[in-house]
């Protein structure tokens, strides 16, 4: 009986490592910045937050950072917690970005929260930290 239980916990474990192993060989690339900007991943989409010539720009892509049309798009985004107000409207910008154009005074640390609607999606709220 004892070696039927340590060969059924030896297969556990080495049933555990291969499934770990392969999921680690067929998951998505880290999302990590194409523009300089802070990156979070929400539902399989990446959301880069980058502030530039006036405008706060939020580029949209998927697991594969290939860019998402934004077509139809629209949200909001406010800053969180910050001695600066910010209020604006994201709107669909050049190809796979939202963009909110104003004078936005944002320094690093500063918390932002960006509720986006994508036609035919759920709503999602997207959490930055700017770099």
């Amino acid at each position: 009986m004892k070696l039927i239980i340590s060969a059924l916990v030896t297969f556990a474990l080495v049933f555990q490592i291969a499934a770990v192993t392969a999921a680690d060989k067929h998951g998505h690339a880290e999302a990590k910045p194409q523009h300089g900007g802070s990156v979070v991943e929400v539902s399989d989409v990446h959301y880069e937050l980058v502030a530039k010539d006036g405008a706060l720009v939020i580029y949209v892509s998927d697991h594969d950072n290939k860019a998402l049309s934004t077509v139809g798009w629209s949200g909001k985004l406010s800053a969180i917690g910050a001695a600066e107000k910010i209020a604006a409207d994201l709107k669909p910008g050049a190809s796979g970005t939202l963009q909110a154009k104003g004078a936005f005074k944002v320094s690093r640390g500063t918390r932002l929260l960006a509720s986006i609607e994508a036609p035919g999606k759920k709503p999602v709220q997207v959490r930055f930290t700017v770099k």
